[in-house]
């Protein structure tokens, strides 16, 4: 179920601008992006040097790196296009993509989620039709960028080494989906490309969560939704885990430290329907038997 207007709860206040032929929305406290968008016609991702191209997909959306020349901060920027009429048409109705994701992760942020902030939101329209949406974030790199960690365990000698690391990591990870559950939140593309990773100075890790787009809302938490996304998630990560050949133990504890952590309290028959469906999946893994240890 996604957010709709009545459903979001908004207290923040907020600036808005017409910068050319979009409308830009902006929390009060970050109103100076707003003055930074001026300086550059109101487009930074057509920046020149200033603008990286991260992901482009088809003509329908395209996401970029800008760092600000005044300031050096690095914003995160994605650009939702509507070519076909008929969908131009379909959000005078209802929410366009960047609204969604502006108000869906302003409300997981608000729920305690760890999600890169989100700054200002841009629409521009033709008449009363949405044309593009332009949604801009804090910038933080996911876990397969800028290095793979998963084919690299030289990345992780710090953490004891690849093994270690995933025990650490998995029961982190379960631990934190747990928590979001608990409050209805339920973000469903967990990939390793929309997490990131922030240390502690005593080497703890705080997992975070991009791509606000994909976060389902409820108004109070659902064993149905739960178990939907332990499912999707892990089997996101094992097409990863096989890609780089990690061993099958490995991919075990993976799946064990995950669940193990994200499924506490569970009901005693959703538990046991839950560890049956991923005990088949876990059968189901290959990939070499060695150690991994390096």
């Amino acid at each position: 179920m996604l957010l709709n207007r009545k459903a979001v709860s908004n207290d923040q206040p907020t600036t808005i601008e017409t910068i050319g032929t979009t409308r830009w929305v902006a929390y009060r406290e970050h109103a100076d992006l707003l003055r930074e968008l001026r300086v550059c016609g109101g487009e930074p991702w057509k920046s020149g040097a200033s603008s990286k191209l991260i992901l482009a997909v088809r003509d329908k959306r395209a996401c970029y790196a800008y760092t600000s020349p005044e300031t050096g901060r690095t914003y995160f920027i994605k650009v939702y296009r509507y070519q076909k009429i008929s969908t131009r048409l379909r959000h005078i109705f209802r929410l366009s993509q960047g609204e969604k994701e502006w108000h869906q992760g302003t409300e997981a942020a608000r729920r305690g989620m760890r999600i890169p902030a989100y700054l200002a939101l841009g629409t521009r329209r033709e008449g009363l039709k949405v044309h593009e949406d332009y949604c801009i974030s804090e910038f933080r790199e996911g876990l397969m960028l800028p290095t793979d960690w998963l084919a690299d365990s030289s990345l992780l000698e710090k953490h004891g080494g690849r093994e270690a690391f995933l025990h650490t990591f998995s029961q982190a990870f379960g631990a934190e989906v747990r928590r979001l559950h608990d409050v209805a939140l339920y973000h469903r593309e967990m990939k390793p490309g929309n997490l990131y990773l922030e240390e502690s100075e005593d080497g703890l890790l705080s997992i975070g969560f991009l791509d606000g787009k994909h976060i389902t809302v409820l108004s109070q938490p659902s064993e149905k939704q739960r178990i939907i996304n332990l499912l999707r998630t892990f089997r996101m990560w094992e097409p990863e885990m096989r890609k780089h050949a990690l061993p099958r133990i490995c991919q075990k504890w993976f799946l064990e430290g995950y669940l193990g952590e994200a499924s506490k309290g569970m009901a005693g028959q959703v538990w046991r329907d839950l560890a049956r469906m991923l005990r088949a999946a876990g059968d189901s893994i290959r990939g070499p038997r060695e150690s991994s240890r390096r």
